[in-house]
């Protein structure tokens, strides 16, 4: 209960730490490397470019690249860019 009261007061209290699908964000810039041999690599910094960059949604990043939304939500993830919630301890 603790904590579910601490999570919602950060989102109110300080918004830009927040997605609007409520993951936590790590960094808000994004830069994209020079060079990026591989189609899952290039991908991944479109997704990572249009996120934290052109400041697009999880959802409308999906849309634009035809993909599905954990593909996006897993790419952000790995490049540092949201925290993974599911590492997160809970007690409720």
């Amino acid at each position: 209960m603790l904590s579910r009261l601490r999570n919602y007061l950060s989102r109110v209290l300080t918004p830009d730490l927040y997605t609007a699908e409520g993951f936590r964000l790590i960094t808000n810039q994004y830069i994209v490397p020079e060079i990026a041999s591989l189609p899952a690599a290039k991908k991944s910094i479109t997704i990572c470019d249009l996120f934290s960059n052109q400041h697009k949604s999880i959802d409308e990043v999906a849309k634009l690249l035809d993909t599905s939304r954990g593909a996006v939500i897993s790419a952000l993830i790995e490049e540092g860019i949201i925290l993974d919630r599911r590492r997160s301890q809970r007690n409720d």
